[in-house]
């Protein structure tokens, strides 16, 4: 069992699609608590989702930064 979110809205049972971004979203540790914005329908939108929206390390966030400046 998961603690998955008060904005949890099941897919129709034969939307298999829909199914998978929800499946693919909270393996990525993405609850459905409405904190992200909208959520992605389309299993191809999801990686850029979860690249756009993941927790960064500090290490990360410097280089990001240092990327945009140059």
């Amino acid at each position: 069992m998961r603690l998955i979110g008060k904005n949890f809205r099941a897919p129709q049972q034969d939307d298999t699609e829909g199914w998978r971004v929800a499946e693919t979203l909270l393996n990525a540790g993405f609850g459905y608590w409405g904190t992200w914005g909208p959520y992605p329908t389309r299993l191809k939108d999801v990686p850029a989702f979860i690249e756009k929206n993941r927790l960064k390390s500090a290490g990360e966030q410097i280089l990001e930064r240092w990327q945009e400046k140059t």
